[in-house]
């Protein structure tokens, strides 16, 4: 019995922080509001999963005990965004070096 269990304790344990790294986000821009995902450790920022599904390519997931930000990239050659999760929620979109948008965002889930 002692060997079922151990392994089963194992699984557990590695599997938790993988569901707690999701992330879902509301954000809005000055035309409408839209629904992001972002599951630490995958390669895309999924921009509305569930109609458009537009994927943002990850550069850098950069995580400390202060901070969460990822950079990706947007389709086509467009802007590089940086996906505040913490301290606070924000999508930037940032074009040839500048700060050329910043989306309020607050977590869903």
């Amino acid at each position: 019995m002692r060997a079922l269990i151990f392994p089963f304790f194992i699984l557990t344990v590695q599997a938790a922080p993988a569901f707690a790294a999701d992330v879902g986000m509301i954000c809005k821009n000055p035309g409408r509001e839209y629904y992001l995902e972002y599951s630490e450790g995958t390669k895309y920022i999924v921009v509305m999963p569930d109609s458009e599904a537009t994927k943002f390519p990850v550069l850098i997931d950069e995580k400390t005990d202060a901070r969460h930000v990822v950079t990706a990239n947007t389709v086509a050659g467009g802007p590089i965004v940086r996906l505040h999760i913490r301290p606070y929620q924000k999508l930037e979109f940032w074009l040839d070096g500048e700060l050329d948008q910043t989306d309020g965002c607050y977590r869903s889930k």
